[in-house]
């Protein structure tokens, strides 16, 4: 492997990957976590150091370790393009399954990202292959745009991450949350934020969030597809939530 997804945006402007290289790179993620999922294994923690672009030609590790010798603050990564224009050739592969689980025996339920969490993880509630589909929708649009969907912050709480700013915010774009989902959740954690006719506690006022306001580096068509993408992977209720085998159909990824 060379660079991974937090140093192969710094390719590109932005350090943003451009829209047709990142259906490319979708695609292949898709069909990773489709096999796994069709082999009864969760990935569990999907992020920008997991995901790796493959070398080109296995002699480019030969060049560097001939080079490193005279210099050995070479970058292994940066042996793998020669010119901008190739680029558009990077294939990805998910590693690091070492915090993945099984679909029918869970090793851990303390999984993903802090800011990646699907909903259902941060109450405490069970939880499947659906989660890879929510920790993979929260992360494109940071390798596209440069986004973070999720902050879990507000400045009336001193700018700190609180899972109740989370949920809020998650709320605030893909909500409500559904009552089946919170009755499912662990009591100690759902009545922290929810009162019993299942609405927050103490919401926190801030700006609206408007998703489409957010999402600046594509328009048109190609921005409907890949919002309409989006919302059908970070739906709350893990039920409703694509698979990774439907998602390849989508229409962002087919134009």
């Amino acid at each position: 492997m060379a660079e991974d997804m937090k140093t192969f945006p710094l390719f590109f402007e932005g350090a943003r990957i451009p829209n047709h290289i990142m259906k490319k790179i979708t695609k292949q993620l898709l069909s990773a976590l489709e096999y796994a999922h069709a082999c009864g294994v969760i990935h569990t923690d999907i992020k920008q150091s997991n995901i790796m672009v493959k070398f080109r030609n296995p002699a480019i590790i030969d060049k560097y370790l001939e080079d490193s010798l005279s210099n050995p603050a070479a970058d292994l990564g940066e042996y793998n393009f020669d010119d901008a224009s190739e680029l558009v050739q990077a294939d990805v592969v998910l590693g690091d399954w070492g915090s993945a689980s099984w679909v029918e025996k869970h090793l851990t339920d303390f999984i993903q990202p802090t800011l990646l969490r699907a909903p259902e993880v941060i109450l405490g509630a069970p939880w499947g292959t659906k989660v890879d589909i929510w920790n993979l929708g929260a992360l494109l649009p940071e390798l596209l745009d440069a986004l973070r969907m999720f902050n879990g912050r507000a400045d009336v709480t001193g700018g700190v991450y609180l899972t109740k700013h989370h949920l809020e915010e998650i709320e605030a774009l893909f909500g409500p949350f559904p009552p089946e989902l919170l009755q499912s959740g662990k009591p100690q954690i759902v009545q922290q934020f929810f009162d019993k006719e299942f609405n927050f506690r103490n919401w926190t006022q801030r700006p609206p969030a408007v998703l489409e306001r957010w999402i600046e580096s594509i328009g048109g068509l190609e921005k409907s597809n890949f919002l309409s993408m989006i919302r059908s992977m970070l739906v709350i209720d893990p039920e409703q939530r694509m698979t990774a085998l439907s998602l390849q159909d989508a229409p962002w990824l087919s134009t």
